[in-house]
């Protein structure tokens, strides 16, 4: 079980940090996608700061549950700008890091007890 919830853990992150990452540094493929749907250079840094920063509070235990809220956030986001743009197949991904946000929430609920 801890093995699964640290690997679940870590990819989790790394989706986080370079899915923030990609649009702080304005990424063309995101500044066209999220243009698309009303996102400027100035909220589209602001998005992926917060993408960041969810992150990074997922990779401390004392604000992983805070770091899920976050990320469980931002993920819907982009699933609703996936799904208005038509990429199906991605928005169901999105969704289902939304679940395994969910699911880290609970294990580290269920962990701490």
């Amino acid at each position: 079980m801890k093995v699964t919830f640290s690997l679940l853990l870590f990819a989790l992150i790394l989706i986080a940090l370079s899915s923030g990452a990609s649009k702080i540094m304005l990424m063309p493929q995101d500044v066209k996608f999220f243009s698309a749907v009303g996102f400027n250079h100035p909220m589209l840094v602001t998005y992926g700061a917060v993408q960041l920063v969810g992150g990074l509070l997922l990779a401390l235990p004392s604000t992983r549950i805070m770091g899920t809220i976050v990320l469980g956030i931002s993920f819907l986001i982009s699933a609703a700008v996936l799904f208005a743009s038509g990429e199906m197949l991605v928005t169901a991904v999105m969704l289902i890091f939304v679940q395994l946000l969910g699911l880290i929430a609970r294990m580290h609920t269920k962990m701490a007890q």
